[in-house]
């Protein structure tokens, strides 16, 4: 099931900017775009963010399962 929306390595930093990508323009803003997607080894990390870097919304895409967890500021105090 995860390889048939990531492919076949599963969830990478490019596709899951794709996949962001893609979610925004379905949204329909043009001030967000997808910031920061980097790799944290269990998990990739991707931020969307506005016009001047400001991050909105931040992601947790889990490697082995795929699924999407956002991240609360909360969480990072």
């Amino acid at each position: 099931a995860v390889a048939a929306v990531y492919g076949p390595e599963g969830p990478t930093e490019k596709s899951v900017r794709l996949l962001l990508e893609y979610r925004l323009m379905l949204a329909g803003n043009p001030r967000l775009s997808v910031g920061k997607v980097t790799d944290q080894g269990d998990a990739i990390l991707g931020q969307v963010v506005t016009r001047d870097g400001s991050v909105v919304d931040e992601y947790r895409v889990d490697k082995k399962t795929g699924g999407w967890t956002p991240v609360r500021e909360q969480a990072k105090k």
